[in-house]
Formats: C-alpha cells, sequence, structure tokens
C-alpha cells in the first residue's frame, strides 16, 4: 500500500507539518486525531486518542502488514514495488467549513463579551490610563466581530463547496 491509496480511505485528511491528519476511524470524534506519515520500511499512524494500530486497521479494512512497503530483491528500503496511481485523498470540504465556522463563532462569542463589559463601564469611575484600555478593548471587540464575520462567509463557502463536489461524485457513480 502506498500513502495516497491509504489518504484516499480515511475522512478529514489534511496536512500537517510532519505528514498528514485525519478523523480516526476506529473512534468518533470532532477533529482529526490520526497522525499519517510516511517511515523508511512503510506508512506510521497515531492516534492521540490511544487507538491500537490492529484497531485502527481493521477499521480501515486493511491488515497491520499492508503498512510496511514491499521491497525488491535489494536491501534499499526506499525502492519500492511500482503501483497502479491511486485517487487523490478526499478532502473534506465540509469538515473545513465546520472548523472554520467554530473559529467565526469563537470571534464573535470574545467579541460580544467584550462589548458587554464595556457596557458596563462607568467613565468617571476609572482613570484615563483605565479608559484607554477600555477603548483599546472595544477596538479589539470590533475586530473579532469582523474576523467573526469573514470567517463565517468562509465557512459557508467550503461547506457549500463541499455539498457540491459530493453531488457531483454522486452523479458521477450513477
Amino acid at each position: 500500500m502506498i500513502l495516497e491509496e491509504l489518504l484516499g480511505q480515511l475522512n478529514g485528511v489534511r496536512r500537517a507539518p510532519t505528514g498528514f491528519v485525519a478523523f480516526c476511524p476506529s473512534h468518533d470524534g470532532r477533529r482529526p486525531k490520526l497522525a499519517i506519515r510516511e517511515g523508511e520500511r512503510g506508512i506510521l499512524l497515531k492516534c492521540w486518542i490511544g487507538c491500537e494500530l490492529a484497531t485502527i486497521c481493521a477499521a480501515i479494512g486493511i491488515r497491520v502488514a499492508d503498512l510496511f512497503y514491499e521491497s525488491r530483491t535489494n536491501s534499499n528500503p526506499h525502492d519500492r514495488v511500482p503501483r497502479a496511481p491511486a485517487q487523490p485523498p478526499r478532502i473534506d470540504w465540509k469538515g473545513y467549513g465546520h472548523q472554520v465556522q467554530w473559529y467565526a463563532d469563537e470571534f464573535f462569542l470574545r467579541g460580544e463579551q467584550i462589548f458587554a463589559m464595556a457596557r458596563k463601564l462607568d467613565p468617571s469611575a476609572v482613570t484615563a490610563e483605565e479608559f484607554d484600555l477600555a477603548l483599546e478593548a472595544v477596538h479589539s471587540g470590533f475586530c473579532d466581530l469582523e474576523e467573526s464575520e469573514r470567517l463565517a462567509d468562509l465557512a459557508v463557502n467550503l461547506k457549500q463547496f463541499g455539498l457540491e463536489e459530493e453531488r457531483s461524485q454522486n452523479a458521477a457513480r450513477h
């Protein structure tokens, strides 16, 4: 098995600094917890929740042995038996949209909290320095709300793109 084949069988695949991450197929989760990368002799999988390798492979429908590269008769582990090109990994656009929406909601809530605190502020009861800090906080709240709107728009676009991609894949199958 080559990396691309494995990635094509997982959901929520995205690049990470040391390889890829995806949703672990052996447990339910809201965030990708399965780390995937290539090693010298095969594909390395690590579930950060603690799922065992055999359980992960069983959930995908492969054997642990399938993760190791087949080598030719020479001893170089980087020589792999050529295989037919695999389908590119599925990108979970809707999942990305939900993640971006979560960040948008966080910015919105933080901005609203700042405004709620600012409404309670009595300007006559604070020093000029405290008032300046409050104004900076209100500015930060406005920036958070603007970022929230921008991210919410992006989330909608990602989710819509994911739906359109699903529809085109379903149409191609039928």
